[in-house]
């Protein structure tokens, strides 16, 4: 007879049968976000990509730089694409760490949107999943308000908005478990969950984990004084348990710490400075308020987005079912009073931290973020969403006065906020966030439809599949129509950047870089005149100063700003070199194209390569002098002359004049008043704020050249420039304040430099208008290059150099990058020290003679790092010996639904009726009858008998479910 194969998948067909809600959460969270952004026209559908934000200027060049670096073309350690190069691993650790990043990195560069689409989507659906875990198996969720409200916790406003940070969604993911395992740690006794749970918010993203981490505390706190089943009341337990809490959370901290420490490093070389934060010094503490705590209430209807500026309110939409079933959860007496008061308490005390300054500031790390407030709002999210969800659970216990009242009060709630008109100030001339078609109806709308529905499931809905495939239509319509639009008002807010936006400059710049590359195998720097984002060298493979991060060296930022580059807080472009920086500082190739308009590239043959021949290596020989170089403020053009002068042994005093300056001919003015102010600034103010205004200065070439200015200032008012009615873009705000390339004028030429004010003043010291003497440059550069007539420069690899050296005078090695942690150099195999030279750079003392240098990098904190994380495994180890083998007292069989805590007997006795109600008759099919198992025919070939295998239902397995 024949005999079926036996099904080599038993287990995986088992979990898509008995665990629906885990699967259905993933499903329909994910094709909820992928259809929103179908509507919105992410390709293939029309031209739009999800690039927007930060996921638009960084991850997106981060990620297109690990493609390189597991193709083996890249350091995972160094970069060379940053500030003059860096180390990398902090910023893996602060935006690349997630699992799902592969999902990336599959995808080539040209298909790097379609790969950032599939990691955004995959996220949601699986923070869908991690919710759907902790309802069902930790608090004994029923199938359908299990994936109801796991899918609301995964479309919540906040994952919505975020997705332009996508690293922040591993948090949210991780929460969930986080609280399933603080809940299994107190019940039971159970570790594991927390500790991995909590090393997976550290290391996936340290900066949410560290809020989570916060909230877990919390947690803890009002788990184990309101849970029946923790025991609450019982002190010595309590204590005993908070103590495996505290090595626990140890443990995963100490086990995370070969991510934290390399990220810690990074940030002490700037970002932990880089706002006036909660524990600088100087800092007044003052109980001040983000906003009155009433307009929290308005962010919690859908389509409520406002802005992710600093403007903006904590996003909190998870759900309109959500919103009325929170009340009825504190008014419902089959849940415990101490677990209502104290579930009170925490949110309160979340919504406080988000309405007091200081306490705000405490969240996110002692400083006032940057753009994106609230960054912790998911967890009040969740507290909603779990206390919603378990006063759905018993919605037979609810009366219908709470739902009526609740739904008029929200409804009161709407009214108000159409008539307060809610004004955005900081987008263009504001929006109302409230706008009545929008946003008010609609919202009125779903609240209405679903109150009723809530109040007829409350009188007694039957079980059947109409009123499970009802509810969830509602919510998913609701939660589409929510998602759809927060999308579209992003883009509005701060724009969605198109697919070709990126592909358009990425691909035939890099194939050009490639191409360069392929022909010359040389270790130098290449960067080009036009921009995409301020970190295009990351995906373009090239070794330049171009980049933006929280991972800052300021020392960096701030030598690049005082020779005139386009540099502040926490970016560099190069925007604002010239011949003497480029030489000095090792760009050997300089790319551009038409007008430097980047929407004129479609090719690599639209740009144009430009070779400097005098370039000087990474790292050469240079005088001593340099060591001790210091810069004027405002004089860029002295602080490149004086590097250069210094390097080749020249006194402050002896600097050589390699930018002429020219006299101002003359000054006009169009509807303009001039006037100085303090710390000695030039003024124009507008007479007519509606009427054209600009300040022209009038110069005579003095000799042919290029010709350059700059007007140092602190207080930037956007101006448009001109040079002899020709626009040469903008000047000041953003990356506009730099040095000046006003072009090449012939001896005699008349040059006219005109600014167009945009706004009402202008500031700035003094005018500094230089031509560049490059005779002079090219006679003081063959010098220095002479004295490196034997000095030979090798990169070994992106994080080993040597550098060999033969001069007669001792002499100071000049190595053109950051002095950074990391670094180790051997001079003839001995350890010597690194110096800080010419404000922030590498130096290397070297004697006299021939001598061989060596310089390796490792990442700064790595290896302390390594050594705290197996410190962690042993301290996981040693308690898991110690934990072994423990009995566990448990308080009887616990039920699925037993995580309610029960009744409380001031109100009722339990007797079981809450069954009634139950919309899990959509996942009631019928079992599917097994197969019979495939048999192997015996040698005597007799004919065995058939024996049908049976497989468990729904139940199976749900007596343990608390257990997680």
């Amino acid at each position: 007879m024949k005999i079926k194969p036996k099904n080599p998948f038993p287990a995986v067909l088992k979990f898509f049968k008995t665990e629906r809600q885990i699967w259905l959460s993933f499903a329909v969270s994910y094709v909820i976000m992928l259809g929103a952004y179908m509507v919105f026209g992410v390709y293939p559908i029309y031209k739009n990509s999800v690039l927007s934000l930060d996921l638009n200027a960084q991850y997106a060049y981060y990620f297109a730089y690990m493609k390189d670096v597991l193709a083996g073309d890249a350091s995972l350690f160094y970069s060379w694409s940053r500030n003059l190069s860096g180390e990398f691993v902090g910023i893996i650790g602060y935006y690349l760490f997630s699992p799902f990043n592969f999902l990336v990195w599959i995808f080539p560069l040209s298909h790097l949107t379609e790969g950032l689409l599939l990691m955004i989507i995959t996220k949601i659906g699986f923070i869908g999943v991690t919710m759907s875990v902790y309802l069902s198996k930790g608090r004994g969720f029923s199938k359908t308000a299990t994936v109801l409200f796991s899918v609301m916790y995964a479309l919540t406003s906040y994952n919505v908005v975020q997705t332009m940070n996508p690293m922040w969604l591993d948090g949210v993911m991780a929460l969930p478990l986080v609280v399933m395992g603080i809940e299994s740690l107190l019940r039971e006794g159970r570790y594991k969950l927390f500790i991995f749970s909590l090393v997976y918010s550290f290391v996936t993203c340290f900066y949410i984990g560290y809020m989570i981490g916060i909230f877990a505390a919390l947690y803890f706190v009002y788990y184990a004084f309101s849970s029946r089943r923790a025991n609450a009341g019982n002190a010595v337990l309590i204590l005993k348990r908070g103590g495996l809490f505290a090595v626990c959370a140890v443990i995963a901290a100490l086990c995370s710490c070969f991510i934290l420490m390399p990220v810690l490093s990074s940030l002490s070389m700037g970002k932990l400075d880089f706002a006036v934060g909660l524990f600088s010094e100087g800092y007044e503490f003052k109980m001040d308020d983000n906003f009155s705590i009433v307009e929290m209430s308005r962010k919690l209807f859908p389509n409520s987005y406002d802005t992710v500026k600093m403007s903006g309110l904590p996003f909190l939409y998870c759900g309109t079912v959500t919103l009325l079933m929170l009340p009825a959860y504190f008014f419902c007496p089959r849940i415990r009073r101490a677990r209502r008061v104290s579930g009170a308490v925490l949110i309160a005390a979340l919504a406080v931290c988000m309405y007091v300054v200081p306490f705000d500031m405490f969240w996110h790390g002692g400083q006032v973020p940057n753009w994106l407030p609230y960054r912790y709002s998911f967890m009040l999210c969740f507290l909603f969403l779990s206390f919603g969800g378990e006063a759905f659970e018993r919605i037979k216990k609810v009366s219908r006065k709470t739902i009526g009242i609740t739904a008029l009060f929200l409804a009161a709630l709407l009214v108000y906020w159409e008539r307060a008109d809610t004004f955005v100030p900081d987008l263009g001339n504001g929006r109302d966030v409230f706008d009545r078609f929008a946003v008010i109806l609609p919202a009125f709308a779903i609240l209405m439809v679903m109150s009723a529905f809530l109040i007829l499931a409350r009188d007694g809905f039957k079980k059947g599949k109409a009123a499970s495939v009802a509810l969830a239509v509602l919510v998913g319509a609701e939660l589409f129509y929510n998602t759809a639009f927060s999308v579209y008002k992003q883009h509005v807010d701060i724009t969605y950047s198109t697919r070709e936006s990126f592909n358009g400059v990425i691909l035939p710049t890099r194939e050009a870089a490639d191409r360069i590359q392929a022909e010359d195998k040389g270790f130098y720097r290449m960067e080009k005149t036009y921009f995409r984002s301020a970190n295009d060298p990351m995906a373009l493979g090239m070794k330049g100063v171009t980049h933006s991060s929280s991972l800052l060296n300021d020392d960096v930022i701030s030598l690049l700003k005082s020779l005139g580059y386009s540099s502040r807080s926490h970016a560099s472009r190069y925007s604002g070199a010239t011949p003497l920086t480029d030489d000095l500082l090792g760009f050997k190739y300089v790319l551009s194209c038409l007008d430097d308009d980047r929407r004129n590239i479609r090719t690599a043959d639209d740009i144009t390569v430009t070779e400097n021949e005098d370039v000087m290596p990474i790292a050469y020989l240079v005088s001593p002098e340099t060591e001790y170089v210091s810069y004027d403020g405002d004089d860029v053009f002295f602080n490149q002359s004086r590097l250069l002068s210094a390097m080749l042994g020249r006194a402050e005093d002896e600097t050589a004049d390699y930018f002429k300056e020219i006299q101002i001919d003359d000054i006009r003015t169009v509807n303009l008043d001039y006037g100085k102010r303090e710390k000695n600034y030039d003024c124009y103010t507008k007479r007519d704020e509606k009427s054209e205004a600009y300040v022209e200065f009038v110069l005579t070439a003095d000799d042919d050249g290029n010709f350059y200015m700059y007007l140092p200032s602190e207080y930037e008012r956007k101006c448009d420039l001109f040079v002899n009615n020709v626009s040469k873009g903008a000047y000041f705000e953003t990356d506009n304040h730099h040095i000046k390339n006003l072009g090449y004028f012939y001896r005699g030429d008349t040059i006219t430099v005109k600014l167009k004010l945009q706004k009402d003043k202008v500031f700035f010291k003094k005018e500094l208008f230089t031509r560049l003497d490059e005779e002079l440059l090219k006679t003081d550069i063959a010098e220095l290059r002479e004295m490196n007539a034997n000095t030979s420069f090798e990169a070994l690899s992106d994080t080993r150099l040597r550098i060999t050296a033969d001069y007669g005078l001792d002499s100071l090695l000049f190595v053109s990058v950051p002095k950074e942690p990391g670094w180790t150099v051997k001079v003839d195999g001995k350890n010597v020290a690194v110096k800080k030279i010419a404000g922030g750079l590498t130096g290397v003392d070297v004697p006299a003679g021939r001598h061989v240098v060596e310089m390796s990098f490792f990442p700064g904190k790595l290896p302390e790092g390594i050594g705290l994380t197996a410190f962690g495994i042993s301290l996981y180890i040693l308690l898991s010996s110690l934990m072994f083998g423990k009995s566990v007292k448990r308080k009887g069989k616990i039920a699925a639904r037993d995580d309610y805590d029960g009744y409380d007997a001031d109100y009722t006795d339990y007797n079981g009726d809450d069954d009634e109600f139950n919309f899990d008759a959509l996942f009631e099919a019928p079992d599917i009858p097994a197969e019979p198992e495939t048999l192997k025919e015996p040698e005597s070939f007799e004919e065995p008998e058939l024996s049908v295998g049976s497989e468990t239902g729904e139940t199976e397995g749900k007596e343990d479910a608390a257990d997680g």
